[in-house]
Formats: structure tokens, C-alpha cells, sequence
């Protein structure tokens, strides 16, 4: 009986396994260079979250680190309560066959899915970024804004990989607080 549960549970493991390393596969970029990859990116829209809720002026700032990990620096402002938040922490890719599947970290021991679902591989001015769960998702962008052709186009490979982009918001940029 528990060799058959122990079986069970392995078989379930590597089926579990496998599927995420399909959904990795289907819905990752094959390749990203982290070098050009590094610096800021302006959010431009967001699935809407409490921890996200009132925020303008969104951007983060990647950097490579000496350790091969990836520096995530994110700034935000919150013009209701007239105040700026930042926090640092720092990503790197699990899986060097899954370029586009990294994790990110603000608080050990908790990390999170960077999954890069879309991603301007001529120029590096724009991501579309989700989780598996698809209930995280943003679209990054090398400026404030973002040309309507090119956002559909963002949009219609979002609708295409299970995104829900009616949901998407879109966010604020004033330039109002010194970044």
C-alpha cells in the first residue's frame, strides 16, 4: 500500500514536472539576453492587485550583478497618499534551457514566477510578463507609453497564452515625482 502511494506521488511529481516544464515551453521566449535586458522599464499596464492598487510612476530598474543573479529595483508613487515606495531585490533564471522562466525575490525565502510570455527581441523596448497562474501579468515598455499598434499586438499574444485583457489597467505616468 505505501509503495503503491509512493509510486503515485513520484508519478504525480514528474507529471507535474513535465507539464510545467511544457508550460514553460508554450508560453516562455526561447531566448532573452539579460545584458540587453538591463535597465528601466516603465509599467505600462497591470493586472489590477491590492499591492499595486493607487500606484503611478511605476518602473523597474534591472541590473546584472557580479554573482550572475539579475538586481530588480522597483519605484512607484503613490499620489493619493503623496508618497514614494521602493524595494529592491533580485532575479535570476532557473533553468538555463528556459531563458524566459526566471524567479524573482524580495523576501527570502519566498520567491515568485517572471515569466517573459512576449518580448521585442530586435530592440528590447517591450515585455509582456506573466506568471503561470495568470493572474500577473504586465506589460513593460522602454517609455511612458507605448505605441497603440504595438500594444494590440501585446494584447493579442496575451489573449492567445490564456490572458484575460479586459483585466488589464493602465498606468499613470506624470513625471511628477523626480525619477
Amino acid at each position: 500500500m505505501i509503495k503503491t502511494g509512493l509510486l503515485t506521488l513520484t508519478a504525480s511529481l514528474l507529471i507535474g514536472c513535465s507539464s510545467m516544464k511544457q508550460e514553460l515551453l508554450n508560453v516562455t521566449v526561447k531566448n532573452v539576453d539579460i545584458s540587453r535586458y538591463q535597465g528601466r522599464w516603465y509599467e505600462i499596464a497591470r493586472f489590477p492587485h491590492r499591492f499595486e492598487q493607487g500606484l503611478e510612476n511605476v518602473f523597474a530598474e534591472y541590473g546584472l550583478r557580479e554573482d550572475g543573479k539579475i538586481s530588480v529595483y522597483n519605484y512607484c508613487y503613490n499620489k493619493e497618499k503623496q508618497k514614494v515606495s521602493e524595494i529592491r531585490g533580485y532575479a535570476w533564471v532557473e533553468n538555463k534551457n528556459y531563458p524566459g522562466a526566471l524567479k524573482v525575490r524580495f523576501f527570502w525565502p519566498f520567491a515568485a514566477p517572471y515569466l517573459i510570455a512576449d518580448l521585442d527581441t530586435e530592440n528590447y523596448h517591450w515585455v509582456l510578463v506573466t506568471s503561470p497562474s495568470r493572474k500577473y501579468n504586465w506589460i513593460l515598455c522602454r517609455e511612458t507609453n507605448l505605441d497603440n499598434t504595438i500594444l494590440q499586438q501585446i494584447l493579442q499574444r496575451a489573449h492567445e497564452i490564456g490572458i484575460d485583457t479586459t483585466r488589464f489597467e493602465y498606468v499613470k505616468h506624470d513625471n511628477q515625482t523626480g525619477k
